[in-house]
């Protein structure tokens, strides 16, 4: 799908300024997951699957789930998909305003929803985790994006 969507953002954009895109879209996720690793090393709270609590009081694991690591604040999944999300869809509008990408945005976002909420489902991730990945991917992709945009206008791509 990444190559995919990298395709896309080149044939909307041109190459100058789809590869700006796909660098951002670069820069977002390795900022969102050296920063979920800091702050799970950090704030070490128990993923759900190892709480003792949740998993007394009817969590069902799927198979392979403990091979995870033990902390889970916040979720780098969340983080990630929402980061991708919000940097691939700005880069998009703001480079090509005249476009419409509505249908993108609705595909890449309901995308980032599913793959969220199924971290929760497997019992890797609490709510919370899930809601606090949301809003940092999205906070990171925004400024990721806004950076690229004045880099390229300064850039006069």
């Amino acid at each position: 799908m990444y190559l995919f969507i990298a395709v896309f953002v080149v044939w909307r954009l041109g190459w100058k300024r789809g590869l700006s895109v796909i660098l951002s879209a670069v820069l977002t996720l390795v900022l969102i997951d050296q920063g979920s690793n800091l702050v799970k090393a950090s704030v070490a709270r128990l993923r759900p699957c190892y709480d003792a609590w949740m998993v007394n009081n009817g969590l069902r694991l799927p198979y392979g789930i403990l091979s995870t690591g033990l902390y889970g604040f916040f979720s780098a999944h969340a983080g990630n998909t929402f980061g991708f999300a919000t940097v691939s869809y700005l880069g998009l509008k703001w480079n090509r305003p005249e476009s419409d990408f509505r249908i993108y945005g609705l595909f890449i976002y309901v995308w980032a929803v599913f793959v969220s909420l199924s971290r929760m489902m497997m019992g890797a991730h609490f709510m919370g985790d899930i809601i606090v990945g949301t809003i940092v991917g999205t906070a990171v992709g925004w400024l990721c994006a806004f950076a690229v945009k004045k880099a390229v206008t300064a850039l006069r791509w």
